[in-house]
């Protein structure tokens, strides 16, 4: 289901909360949005949206656990299922989600800060790598920042998942914040000047900012 999910709300942000509201979405204690639908007699699609990242699965009924098959494309009966959540999950996203630059909320507030603070877009550079944005110092040319859209284990033993980050160029500083949560060496680049954040909250907004401006300097 996430195969499904990712190719249909690749590059979409939320509109805002109340459209999901509307369409039929729930708030949780934690703050997750949650929708279900009955798609297939005891089969039924359950969408979780938390922290702007939407994830899907499918929940048998037959034991109130999930349709783990789902993904696989050998499986008529899993390809039927998919088949089936596509033309909702497809309506989700035309009233809930817009298009965007990029997949997290935080690498959105950070497209944004940039934006308002130094005047800057971010630059797509390459057409098989179209999640990575390139963020240039108008004055010097330097990049000061590129994010990217990756695997977690391209940075992190033992985990997985697709997820963003930001490299930022730190110099003397990098030392000393790839000792903090969040922050790591960096991936595909200088690890003695530049560091890998990843954009899921972990490293406040106002921190980050702080190092985006250091490489802004830097660059």
């Amino acid at each position: 289901m996430m195969k499904l999910v990712d190719e249909i709300f690749a590059k979409c942000k939320i509109k805002d909360i109340s459209h999901l509201i509307g369409f039929g979405f729930n708030e949780t204690k934690d703050g997750t949005l949650l929708f279900e639908s009955q798609i297939e007699p005891e089969m039924r699609l359950k969408v979780d949206i938390r922290n702007g990242r939407i994830s899907g699965t499918i929940i048998d009924e037959n034991f109130n656990d999930e349709f783990v098959q789902i993904d696989d494309e050998s499986n008529a009966y899993a390809k039927m299922l998919n088949e089936k959540c596509r033309p909702l999950l497809l309506d989700i996203k035309e009233k809930c989600f817009e298009k965007s630059n990029f997949l997290l909320e935080q690498s959105l507030r950070v497209e944004r800060y940039i934006l308002e603070k130094y005047k800057v877009d971010p630059e797509f550079l390459w057409s098989d790598s179209p999640g990575f944005g390139v963020f240039r110092n108008p004055d010097t040319k330097k990049w000061f920042g590129i994010i990217m859209d990756i695997d977690r284990s391209r940075f992190k033993k033992g985990s997985s998942g697709k997820t963003e980050i930001i490299n930022l160029k730190l110099d003397n500083e990098t030392e000393r914040c790839v000792k903090e949560k969040g922050i790591y060496p960096a991936y595909h680049m200088n690890k003695k000047n530049w560091v890998s954040v990843e954009l899921n909250g972990d490293v406040a907004d106002d921190y980050l900012f702080g190092l985006v401006s250091i490489s802004y300097r830097n660059s």
